[in-house]
C-alpha cells in the first residue's frame, strides 16, 4: 500500500508539474505581449487607424465649424459648379461648331476642285475639237471656192471621232480631184 501510494503522490506530483510548468509558459507569453516594444506597435498602430477614421467620417463639430467660419459656403460651391458646368457646355457647343465648319470647308474645297477639274477637262475637249475641225474647215473653204457642197455637219452632234474621219474623208477627195 505504501507503494500504491508513493506511486499516486508521485503521480499527483508530475500532474501538478506539468499543471505548473504550462501555467508558466501562458504567464510568458501574456507578458511577451504586455512588453513595451509591442505595447509601442499597437498604440502606434490604434493612433493611425484612429486618424484615418477620423478623415471619413469627420466628426460632426468640425463640419459645423467650417460652415460656421464660411456661410453660404454650400450656395458658393453650387454656383461655382453651375458656373462650371455652362463653361464647358459652351466649349463643346463651340467645339462642334468649329467640327461643322471643317467639314463644310472641306466639302466646299471638293466641290471647287470638282468644278475646276470639269472645267479643265472641258477646256481640253473644246481643245481638242477646235484643233480637228480646223482641217475640215479648211477642206470646206477649199470646196466652197471650187464650188463644193455646203457644211456637212450642221444638225448633227460633232465629236472629235467624226470630225477626224470628215477631215480624213476631204483629204481624200482633194487628192482624187486632184489626179
Amino acid at each position: 500500500m505504501l507503494r500504491l501510494h508513493q506511486n499516486f503522490a508521485v503521480a499527483s506530483l508530475k500532474q501538478t508539474l506539468f499543471a505548473l510548468e504550462k501555467e508558466q509558459q501562458w504567464h510568458r507569453v501574456v507578458q511577451g505581449l504586455e512588453s513595451d516594444g509591442l505595447r509601442d506597435h499597437l498604440a502606434v498602430l490604434a493612433e493611425s487607424l484612429n486618424r484615418v477614421r477620423a478623415m471619413i467620417y469627420p466628426p460632426a463639430d468640425k463640419a459645423s465649424k467650417l460652415g460656421e467660419l464660411l456661410p453660404g459656403l454650400g450656395e458658393i460651391v453650387d454656383k461655382e459648379h453651375k458656373r462650371l458646368l455652362a463653361r464647358k457646355s459652351i466649349i463643346e457647343k463651340r467645339k462642334e461648331e468649329h467640327e461643322r465648319q471643317l467639314i463644310e470647308m472641306k466639302r466646299l474645297a471638293a466641290e471647287y476642285e470638282q468644278g475646276k477639274n470639269q472645267r479643265i477637262l472641258r477646256e481640253i475637249k473644246e481643245c481638242e475639237l477646235e484643233e480637228a475641225q480646223a482641217p475640215l474647215e479648211e477642206a470646206e473653204k477649199r470646196s466652197k471656192k471650187k464650188g463644193g457642197k455646203e457644211p456637212i455637219m450642221e444638225g448633227e452632234k460633232v465629236t472629235k471621232q467624226t470630225l477626224m474621219e470628215r477631215a480624213l474623208i476631204e483629204q481624200l477627195r482633194e487628192r482624187q480631184e486632184v489626179d
